[in-house]
């Protein structure tokens, strides 16, 4: 007997961008050209999306999201490949940012306001081998008797921002506290399921312990009234020696979201049995009732609405930048995400200065949701104050179908 369980959402995912983009652009902390600080406002929109895993290549990825045929053999290729702790994390994001370098604010003429909007889609998940091959090779190829899916932790989540804050003109060091609107979320935490094959082949069971949660179902759409919250973000950018290197520290989404009354909460101790089809006469006439497969669901604790208070996915960022030459910089770090899946992400990397306000960098990362990871970026600073920084994290994944990721992200400013 087969049995086949159609693809959960998690593997149909689209995104993760190595956060050490959201940093203050280098070219700014380092570069020669301050034309942009001198004007009275600039205006900074961009955005970012990607996907990063240890596990999944972005050929599997690109056809579950866009449709294409998943062979067997394929499939069977990356079951047979899957580490023991598979995780995967994406990201989408969009946001835009004003800074007022005209006003002086409480008598200091360094300190400036800023404001800005975002919108952010974020999730991760971790998964065993055998779930995986469970879902989609189905139980053909499992022995008979009990196997164990391992520990299962699924995370989506979706909110708005406006923002206000303050920020020194010299530095960009500075924050803002934001007003949060949650869209959605969804979170899935199985710390144990099993399934069970008999020996004949005719009985199979799905036993399950874990917790489920579920934002205000009836609602969709961007800043729809299913949470309400507050968050902190932040940048230090602390000078050093004669100003050719530089520390930065940030945070991002360090807050929380109330979800309201119609969150939902379930707690799973469920047992799902099927024990195939009973035909006994049917054939012969004797009945003309067929009794079909049935599944027997027992949760022993029924879910609950009510408000729920939830922190934000937040991450914290170190970096330090250093010139070596008139021409070239490097710059190094790491980035933390506190949850229970992400590794933290170091990397290290050079930016060459090429023309007037013109720079090319290189990367390499380790860490997070996925693996090591080759970046490459652009940055322009024209003396007409226009910005524009874009390149990819994982830049493999625009290049080769068995990478595991890919991502990109594009900044684009002007001064006024």
């Amino acid at each position: 007997m087969r049995i086949r369980i159609i693809a959960i959402s998690l593997f149909l995912l689209c995104a993760f961008e190595a956060f050490v983009k959201a940093q203050t652009p280098s070219i700014l902390l380092l570069g020669k050209n301050t034309t942009w600080s001198s004007r009275g406002m600039m205006i900074m929109a961009g955005g970012d999306a990607g996907i990063s895993t240890n596990a999944l290549n972005v050929d599997f990825l690109q056809k579950s999201i866009l449709g294409g045929r998943l062979e067997r053999e394929e499939l069977k290729g990356l079951y047979d490949e899957l580490p023991s702790q598979s995780k995967l994390g994406y990201a989408v994001h969009s946001d835009i940012t004003f800074l007022n370098f005209a006003d002086t604010l409480f008598g200091n003429p360094n300190l400036g306001i800023r404001a800005s909007i975002s919108t952010n889609y974020e999730g991760y998940c971790d998964f065993r081998p055998n779930a995986f091959g469970l879902v989609y090779l189905g139980n053909g190829d499992l022995n008979p008797g009990t196997v164990n899916l391992g520990e299962f932790i699924y995370r989506n989540q979706a909110w708005q921002k406006i923002g206000f804050g303050l920020f020194n003109k010299s530095t960009l060091s500075g924050f803002t506290l934001s007003l949060v609107a949650g869209q959605s979320l969804q979170s899935l935490t199985l710390d144990e399921a099993q399934f069970y094959t008999s020996s004949a082949g005719d009985s199979l069971s799905l036993d399950v312990d874990g917790v489920f949660l579920r934002s205000d179902a009836n609602r969709k759409g961007l800043a729809n009234g299913s949470g309400l919250g507050a968050c902190i973000d932040f940048d230090f950018n602390l000078p050093l020696s004669d100003k050719s290197a530089m520390m930065s520290f940030s945070a991002r989404n360090l807050g929380f979201v109330v979800w309201n009354r119609q969150t939902e909460t379930r707690t799973l101790n469920t047992a799902l049995q099927w024990n195939g089809l009973d035909v006994t006469n049917w054939l012969s006439g004797a009945t003309d009732t067929l009794e079909l497969p049935s599944w027997t669901d027992t949760v022993r604790a029924p879910g609950t609405m009510k408000e729920t208070f939830k922190l934000l996915p937040s991450s914290f960022a170190f970096r330090y930048l250093k010139r070596i030459s008139s021409a070239s910089y490097i710059e190094t770090g790491c980035s933390f995400f506190p949850n229970r899946v992400a590794l933290p992400l170091a990397y290290a990397g050079m930016m060459h200065l090429i023309g007037s306000g013109f720079s090319v960098g290189e990367r390499i990362s380790y860490g997070g949701y996925g693996n090591f990871a080759l970046g490459m970026e652009m940055q322009w600073l024209s003396r007409s104050a226009w910005f524009i920084r874009a390149g990819s994290a994982q830049l493999e994944g625009w290049l080769f179908k068995e990478a595991r990721g890919r991502n990109l992200f594009v900044n684009v400013g002007k001064s006024f």
